[in-house]
């Protein structure tokens, strides 16, 4: 199903699509979605977006993400049947090479139906690739359970070296993944399963 607008004008290759969403790059556009989310009570306040929404600074940050060669940082999902942005995955370098820090959301309307975990598993499976992302980074608020939950089902396990923290405060449990391409995407040593999607919950706040 094509979308229209200015999905449309987004380099094919860039498109990403899973049985029931499209991930794309983040567009301006996105700005009101992206507003919504953090401005949602369960959205932890303390978290790098809600911080910078606070200051004025979220519309700046956007339009930097959406400036990109190749492989864009921040990606935008939608449902195959509406180009309407309902959430954001992002894979920032984490400051060593091949780690990246894991971020998201998921708008209140399409929780609990899975696809967090469904469009996560397909971003992961795209970049376990030679040269691209060695271990994912995540953190999650400490009473976001859902959200912890739903890392621990994509394979993600308490991480066993803590990488330095610029903007996750430090009380935020950490949790890492080890994307090895040789045998796929794998954690701690252990085959993760990133291929099914998995059914689950979470609230808005990994970002």
């Amino acid at each position: 199903m094509k979308h229209r607008g200015a999905v449309s004008q987004i380099v094919p290759e860039l498109l990403i699509d899973t049985p029931r969403c499209r991930i794309r790059p983040a567009q301006p556009e996105d700005l009101a979605a992206l507003e919504e989310a953090v401005s949602d009570p369960a959205f932890p306040a303390d978290l790098p977006l809600a911080r910078m929404h606070r200051a004025g600074e979220l519309k700046a940050w956007l339009e930097k993400c959406c400036r990109h060669d190749g492989e864009p940082r921040l990606r935008s999902l939608t449902l195959l049947a509406s180009p309407a942005c309902i959430g954001q995955i992002g894979l920032f370098p984490e400051g060593r090479p091949g780690t990246y820090w894991l971020s998201y959301w998921l708008a209140p309307a399409v929780q609990g139906q899975g696809l967090a975990s469904e469009c996560i598993r397909a971003l992961l499976d795209r970049h376990a690739q030679p040269g691209g992302c060695k271990r994912v980074v995540a953190a999650a608020a400490p009473g976001n359970a859902r959200s912890l939950a739903l890392l621990r089902r994509l394979g993600f396990l308490p991480a066993d070296e803590l990488p330095p923290r610029t903007v996750i405060p430090p009380d935020h449990p950490c949790l890492t993944l080890d994307l090895l391409p040789a045998a796929g995407p794998r954690q701690h040593g252990r085959a993760a399963k990133l291929s099914r999607p998995a059914q689950g919950h979470h609230r808005p706040g990994a970002l």
